[in-house]
């Protein structure tokens, strides 16, 4: 009796699958439909033409330039890294979208990130100045590079829609090595060389003053 109850079952789940499906399909369609409507009435600019300066991305990078560290060597292990990024006086025309995705600077190989958008900074003054204390340097050589990450968006199309909306990457990097040498280490080694000559002035000084007591022992 329980095997008919089951098989009896099983052939009505085999009837309402194809029906089950489509209902789920059908919802899945309404809801992505929905969310379609939500973003496209939510943006004024949804099938307005779109002005040839927009339909190209702006291919002008920001510009970094990094004051300090150096390309040269520091006698302690603290260095300062200092730097500005300015944004191209075009990006603030008409009719142009970038902004400035992140800002960070890697220290041998070590990413730091400075900067992101957030609701409460979500952009940068034109120029915008960055200070940071790199401490605990170890003795040697270092490789310092900072990264700005940015993009252009554009609609390469005569009518604007948001899917067809593109992304243009403007990213630059600066890149500058410098080296840290440990003040005890020449402190010892300026003592090594100062005994070393010390010694062989001691030297040539006896061997001075033997010969002329030799010279003298003969007379």
């Amino acid at each position: 009796m329980r095997r008919k109850v089951s098989i009896c079952n099983l052939a009505v789940v085999k009837k309402t699958l194809p029906v089950t499906v489509f209902i789920w399909v059908f919802l899945f369609s309404a809801v992505a439909l929905f969310q379609f409507v939500s973003l496209a009435s939510a943006n004024p600019y949804e099938g307005t033409p779109v002005p040839p300066s927009f339909q190209t991305p702006n291919k002008d990078q920001p510009i970094v330039t990094i004051q300090s560290p150096y390309n040269t060597t520091y006698y302690e292990n603290k260095v300062s890294l200092n730097f500005t990024v300015t944004q191209p006086d075009s990006w603030f025309e008409a009719n142009v979208s970038c902004w400035i995705k992140s800002i960070s600077y890697q220290l041998d190989g070590q990413t730091v990130t400075l900067y992101e958008p957030t609701p409460s900074l979500y952009e940068l003054p034109a120029t915008k100045q960055f200070s940071i204390d790199l401490r605990e340097l170890t003795a040697g050589q270092h490789t310092l590079q900072v990264n700005v990450s940015a993009e252009s968006i554009y609609c390469p199309h005569p009518t604007y829609l948001f899917f067809l909306v593109e992304h243009y990457s403007l990213d630059v990097s600066q890149k500058i090595h410098f080296m840290v040498l440990d003040l005890r280490i020449v402190g010892f080694a300026i003592g090594a060389a100062v005994a070393a000559i010390a010694g062989i002035i001691g030297i040539a000084v006896y061997r001075r003053k033997k010969s002329a007591k030799e010279k003298i022992g003969e007379n």
